[in-house]
């Protein structure tokens, strides 16, 4: 913890003995960057046909956030979320299949650095219930070529 990243510190480590003698050996190591969008999009409660995704707010003042769902290189659908929220119900999913969910920040001045995650759904269940059924749709699933809302 407190380490920049990208940057190189000279790492010592030294072995102290009962006898009293030390030995040191010392090298640079390089700290990696680590990238917000790992850190600041989560990918929750996955089941074969929706997931929640969940952000942490963006800094400085946001208009709203574009939520984005890709499935297989499709065109996909986007959402527009207000600026306080900080989750999106992503349901009417394909399951099984690899899903791309990508939120931007909308400022004044332009859209934000888009937080990615890729997951790939569970298969479905053989026997359907209604808590996975849902007539919310965002995601646009593969035989369907409209949005649902």
């Amino acid at each position: 913890d407190g380490l920049e990243p990208n940057t190189t510190y000279l790492v010592t480590v030294s072995a102290m003995y009962h006898s009293g003698r030390t030995e040191a050996l010392s090298a640079k190591a390089c700290t990696q960057h680590v990238s917000d969008k790992d850190h600041k999009l989560k990918l929750l409660n996955i089941s074969p046909t929706g997931m929640a995704a969940l952000w942490d707010p963006a800094r400085g003042k946001v208009l709203h956030y574009r939520v984005r769902c890709t499935r297989q290189r499709r065109s996909p659908p986007v959402r527009t979320v207000p600026a306080r929220a900080r989750a999106a119900l992503l349901t009417d999913l394909i399951p099984g299949a690899e899903h791309r969910v990508c939120v931007k920040a909308v400022h004044t001045n332009g859209a934000g650095r888009a937080l990615c995650r890729t997951v790939r759904t569970p298969q479905r269940p053989d026997i359907l219930s209604p808590d996975n059924q849902s007539t919310k749709s965002f995601c646009a699933p593969k035989y369907h070529s409209c949005q649902k809302r």
